[in-house]
């Protein structure tokens, strides 16, 4: 069985590396380099945690969203179920190659799960899409 994890992209917390780095050339300018490396260890800190906090599971049965480091949110479809898959990418993401995937279901009125920040998501969409198709070409047979 095919199983694909994914993170969301680095690119997708683009927005806090220039406040960083304006912030750090603050602080060099007023000779506070301990300070610069408190700010850049502080940084990277937080994007990591942002981005091991999700893990986006997509394998031939199901599409799961797991959310937490110590506690956990799960959010799972099964491919059979899903009814639309939607794509939003802001200018930013056109041009950095990120975007969100909402999966709904057949079976609820709403978006079921929602893979935040993913990079190339055009490809996983068309993995997901892949699936599908598998899943009824055996269903028809």
């Amino acid at each position: 069985m095919e199983v694909y994890r994914i993170r969301p992209s680095w690119r997708y917390f683009w927005y806090i590396y220039p406040i960083v780095i304006v912030i750090s050339m603050f602080l060099l300018y007023a000779d506070m380099k301990f300070a610069v490396i408190v700010i850049l260890l502080a940084a990277v800190l937080s994007v990591m945690v942002a981005r091991y906090r999700w893990l986006y599971t997509i394998t031939s049965e199901i599409i799961e969203s797991r959310e937490g480091i110590i506690a956990r949110h799960i959010t799972e479809i099964e491919v059979r179920d899903y009814r639309a898959r939607v794509l939003h990418q802001s200018i930013f993401g056109r041009f950095l190659n990120y975007g969100d995937i909402e999966i709904s279901s057949a079976a609820d009125s709403g978006i079921k799960v929602v893979l935040f920040g993913v990079g190339r998501p055009a490809v996983v969409m068309g993995i997901i899409r892949d699936f599908r198709r598998r899943f009824e070409r055996l269903g028809n047979e």
